[in-house]
């Protein structure tokens, strides 16, 4: 495999699969780059609201994507991270993988999402994937019709907190110690029966498998068996020395053609997407931006 017309993707998750089989189907080839760690969907059983795939373990539709991709015979694997990145559009990017030999492409697609910052709570980590949710679309379903607790830890979502009765009529909001809800505000939600708790959340309190409720920082245990929890989220670190442009939500900067401020680099996926990231717009993302970069390569033939 030489350079010329050979793309990488960083990132071996929906976003970057989809963009690999789009790009075989456009007869470029294209070395995917699957970090070993476990990835971030990994502790959730199912994806839920994939149509065709409703319920389906990520895992398998890694698994299920990669086999598609191998009968084109235009796509290699390579399970390591990227460590750094050289070069530039016109000169080819040199990348040099946690473990193998650097690899020499064209362009370069970065796919590899964010990484949530779990909060510094006890137990958080144990529950994430199975009572806590970050979606109400992707596992609120399962979790229906129970007692919930929402985190709100953005100032945008004080304004929607009513969405979450579509789950559950037994709401509880749990305010970050950094957001501020007015009097009126607290009255209103109130009114229409969704409790308010201010005092930090300390420890999750469950059996290993379900959450059952919440130890607060006074020591009271507040009951829930389902929470909305959206974490905070950093790029990963070859984003971050790539020194790309990114805006005030963290989002990888790019124009219409997912090109990033950086020529020849691109980005996609959760990268350049917060405000409701599933699985679902991970492969639109991915895929859309390959269609992207086979145009500039026919265009620059």
């Amino acid at each position: 495999m030489t350079a010329d017309n050979v793309v990488a993707i960083v990132g071996g998750g929906p976003a970057g699969l989809s963009a690999a089989l789009t790009l075989a189907r456009a007869n470029v080839q294209s070395v995917v780059f699957d970090a070993p760690a476990p990835a971030r969907n990994a502790a959730s059983t199912a994806i839920g609201n994939l149509p065709g795939h409703d319920g389906i373990a990520p895992s398998a539709l890694r698994q299920t994507i990669r086999s598609e991709l191998t009968g084109y015979g235009l796509t290699q694997f390579q399970t390591a991270d990227v460590s750094s990145v050289a070069g530039a559009l016109h000169e080819c990017f040199t990348l040099t993988p946690s473990t193998g030999d650097p690899i020499t492409v064209s362009r370069i697609i970065l796919a590899c999402g964010r990484i949530d910052l779990y909060p510094n709570v006890d137990g958080f980590a144990e529950y994430w994937g199975k009572s806590i949710h970050n979606c109400p679309y992707c596992g609120g379903y399962d979790d229906r019709n129970k007692p919930w607790g929402v985190v709100v830890n953005r100032p945008e979502m004080t304004s929607v907190i009513e969405i979450y009765r579509m789950w559950s009529d037994d709401l509880i909001v749990f305010m970050d110690p950094d957001i501020e809800m007015d009097a009126a505000r607290k009255a209103d939600l109130a009114r229409k029966g969704i409790g308010v708790e201010t005092t930090p959340i300390r420890r999750i309190v469950g059996n290993g498998e379900r959450m059952h409720g919440v130890e607060l920082a006074d020591g009271r245990t507040v009951p829930r068996a389902a929470f909305i929890w959206w974490p905070k989220m950093t790029v990963p670190p070859i984003v971050a020395d790539l020194d790309l442009a990114l805006n005030d939500q963290g989002e990888v900067v790019v124009d219409d053609a997912y090109r990033s401020s950086r020529t020849g680099i691109y980005a996609t996926g959760d990268l350049i997407y917060s405000n409701h990231q599933s699985t679902a717009s991970a492969i639109h993302l991915g895929g859309a931006c390959a269609a992207s970069v086979v145009f500039d390569i026919a265009m620059a033939q």
